[in-house]
This record gives structure tokens, C-alpha cells and sequence, in this order.
């Protein structure tokens, strides 16, 4: 419990060097996404979320990865973006890296991200997508500076 450190949505907190901002996301009333800035490194977290006119403002941040819900709605709910949504908020927000999330959960939102993949070409979303194995890691990698002599690692 000491390690619990809690954030509301408008809140931004320093933990260790990181700089963790809580964004809007369209769950439930305090629902929230993440924007994480690791010395330079920013990386956005939409959780679970609809689409919202809010979810936009995240690209005034200029994540370098976005981590992105992007396994649809379950039948008769609206609560989580679909591919085209979660493409199209990809396209808006920008960012270096996809990788879509929250797909292979439960059976009745267990979207194939291969849809999500098809979404970003059908709206021509110019980024690299990347599919996680479970419980697999990423690696991303950040040139930092104005002749390319520092690098950053997450």
C-alpha cells in the first residue's frame, strides 16, 4: 500500500523522474488514460475508452508511442473504440508507434488486431503498428538531440 501512489483525472504527479499526467478517457465518470513522460520519451495509454472530443487533446503531448484500446464494443454496450475509431484517434494523435491493446480479453470483445492493422491503411495512418505477443516486450528507442549523439531507451 505505500507503494500506491493515486492520480485523478487533470492531475500530473513526478514518480522516480517520470512525469505522469492523468488524460481524459470515456469509461465511467473517473475513468482516465495516461500521458507518461520518460525524460523525453512520451508515451500515451488510453485504457479503456469510447470516443470522446477530449481524447484528441492528447496530441497537443506528441506521444511517441501510443498504447491503444482498439477491441471494439461488446454487443449492445458502447464503451471501447473499435479499429476505425482507435485508427482514426491514432491518425489525429500522431505518434511514432501503435500498439493496439485490450483485444483477446474476453469473448465478447475479442477483436483481431489484425483489424486494427487493416483500419490504419484503409485511413492511410502513416505509423509503425506494432502486435504484442502476450506478455511479450517492446523495446523503443529515441535519438535525442539536434546531431543524433544521445540515445534513449524504454
Amino acid at each position: 500500500r505505500d507503494r500506491i501512489i493515486e492520480i485523478n483525472r487533470g492531475e500530473t504527479k513526478v514518480v522516480k523522474d517520470i512525469k505522469i499526467s492523468a488524460v481524459h478517457a470515456e469509461h465511467t465518470p473517473s475513468s482516465v488514460g495516461y500521458a507518461l513522460d520518460f525524460d523525453g520519451i512520451k508515451v500515451y495509454i488510453s485504457g479503456d475508452t469510447k470516443n470522446h472530443e477530449n481524447l484528441k487533446k492528447i496530441s497537443s503531448f506528441h506521444p511517441d508511442v501510443v498504447l491503444i484500446g482498439a477491441n471494439g464494443k461488446p454487443k449492445g454496450e458502447f464503451c471501447n473504440l473499435d479499429e476505425n475509431e482507435a485508427a482514426l484517434l491514432t491518425k489525429t494523435i500522431n505518434p511514432r508507434v501503435v500498439i493496439p491493446m485490450h483485444y483477446g480479453l474476453f469473448t465478447c470483445v475479442d477483436e483481431d488486431p489484425q483489424k486494427f492493422v487493416k483500419a490504419l491503411k484503409k485511413h492511410k495512418v502513416p505509423v509503425e503498428c506494432v502486435i504484442m505477443d502476450f506478455k511479450g516486450c517492446y523495446l523503443y528507442k529515441k535519438i535525442i538531440g539536434d546531431m543524433g549523439h544521445g540515445e534513449r531507451y524504454i
